[in-house]
């Protein structure tokens, strides 16, 4: 995800330094979305067809054959007690926080029913 932030906002970005994490941050991060492209890299590719990640979805939609692709990325960043090295303190990040109400899935809990460019998940399988 780092390397995603640095090849596409900002080289500066750092994983361990939130002093990094405001310059040139993504236009929809209060969405808690990074951007509009697609994060085609090796490790996105390589969760969507880890066995074991695979199995886990398998389970919860209840389904052997699924169909997957790699869209965009997510990240919040913290808002509570971050540390801040370079000042070896703590501090609150109001402007970092969410849109309240505001959370993002591809899946609707409450019916089963998953998209994703325009497929639909054929059965109310999550209750």
């Amino acid at each position: 995800m780092a390397f995603f932030l640095q090849e596409t906002f900002n080289p500066d970005i750092r994983r361990d330094q939130p002093e990094t994490w405001s310059y040139k941050w993504p236009n929809f991060s209060k969405l808690g979305i990074l951007g509009n492209n697609r994060w085609l890299y090796p490790q996105a590719c390589d969760n969507r067809q880890n066995p074991n990640i695979y199995k886990v979805f398998q389970i919860l939609f209840g389904e052997r054959e699924l169909i997957v692709n790699i869209t965009r990325a997510g990240l919040m960043r913290p808002t509570k007690n971050i540390y801040f090295s370079t000042r070896n303190e703590f501090e609150d990040r109001e402007n970092w926080k969410t849109i309240s109400d505001w959370l993002h899935l591809d899946m609707n809990p409450l019916t089963g029913r998953a998209t994703t460019y325009g497929f639909e998940h054929r059965r109310n399988r999550i209750s």
